[in-house]
């Protein structure tokens, strides 16, 4: 198993992680649909790593917000776990704060923090 220390650079790298970003939100949302009909699933969540590299390119929010109206995904379900986020707080122009308040919290999915650097 390739660690995602090295596989998340990776796919930056050589252009790869917008369409895997978009594959993993497209398979979490057809979990979660599945999911709906079962009485013991339907309040499950899904977590999908991201890259601070899609949100500062600005397409991560609009593929959330498609994922989440294709699938009628309802708040809470989905959560995106963005790796190294401090990299995006740190953001010295502040659009990543514009963002956050005006777009992924009226979309109301959860976001945490991942460090996928070993110790």
């Amino acid at each position: 198993m390739v660690p995602p220390s090295v596989f998340i650079p990776l796919a930056e790298d050589i252009g790869l992680i917008s369409d895997l970003t978009r594959h993993m939100l497209r398979t979490a949302g057809e979990m979660l649909q599945t999911w709906s009909d079962d009485p013991i699933l339907r309040n499950s969540s899904v977590a999908v790593n991201v890259s601070p590299v899609e949100f500062a390119r600005g397409r991560l929010v609009q593929s959330v917000a498609d994922t989440i109206t294709e699938f009628a995904i309802r708040p809470g379900q989905l959560v995106l776990e963005l790796t190294e986020s401090h990299e995006l707080i740190g953001d010295e122009s502040g659009n990543s704060t514009v963002v956050f308040r005006k777009v992924v919290v009226p979309l109301r999915f959860r976001i945490l923090h991942s460090d996928p650097k070993p110790g």
